[in-house]
């Protein structure tokens, strides 16, 4: 996984192309399962480069306990969401 430079910003823009083919359902499942928002990159590309597809945006702007959580609660959704992507195909 890449991650950009945050450059003074309160987010993180991750190229997770290895892992996920579709960002924007990868983050409604987050959503869902977890209770964790995070940004599809279709929001921030060029729709005709489909890289938003392959990326997506965590902001930690928040309470440091907060963003401890979601950490820890998409660290435990992650650890079974690519097996489920593979049973899926």
């Amino acid at each position: 996984t890449d991650v950009a430079p945050a450059d003074g910003a309160f987010y993180i823009y991750v190229d997770v192309s290895k892992q996920v083919e579709d960002s924007v359902k990868m983050c409604w499942s987050l959503l869902e399962e977890a209770g964790v928002a995070i940004t599809p990159g279709t929001d921030f590309e060029d729709p005709a480069s489909d890289l938003g597809s392959k990326r997506l945006r965590i902001s930690y702007c928040g309470a440091t306990d907060d963003i401890r959580e979601g950490l820890r609660r998409m660290r435990s959704w992650w650890q079974s969401y690519p097996s489920r992507l593979t049973k899926a195909a």
